[in-house]
C-alpha cells in the first residue's frame, strides 16, 4: 500500500494530537512534582554536644569520630562490600 499525500497528512495530524495529549500529561506530572515539599529538613542534632549535622548519616559519623561512638552503618556496609573485616 502506497502512502498518499492525504494519508501522510492524516498521520501527521494524528501524531500532533498524540503529542498534544502527551504534553498535557507532562504538565500534570510537573505540577504534581512541584507540589511536593522540596525543603524537607533532614538535619539532626548530636545528643552529646548539640552540634547540628546534615542528616542521620553525618550524625552517625560525627558521633563515631568525635565521641568514640560505634562504627556508622554506612561505613560497616562499605567495609563489607570491600571485603574488609571490621575491628570495631
Amino acid at each position: 500500500m502506497a502512502l498518499t499525500p492525504t494519508d501522510a497528512l492524516e498521520l501527521a495530524r494524528k501524531m500532533r494530537m498524540d503529542l498534544t495529549q502527551l504534553q498535557g500529561r507532562l504538565t500534570d506530572i510537573i505540577e504534581a512534582l512541584a507540589a511536593i515539599p522540596a525543603n524537607i529538613d533532614t538535619r539532626r542534632v548530636c545528643p552529646t554536644c548539640g552540634i547540628t549535622t546534615r542528616g542521620p548519616t553525618s550524625l552517625e559519623e560525627h558521633i563515631h569520630t568525635s565521641h568514640d561512638g560505634p562504627l556508622p552503618a554506612a561505613w560497616q556496609r562499605a567495609e563489607q562490600l570491600a571485603g574488609i573485616a571490621s575491628d570495631t
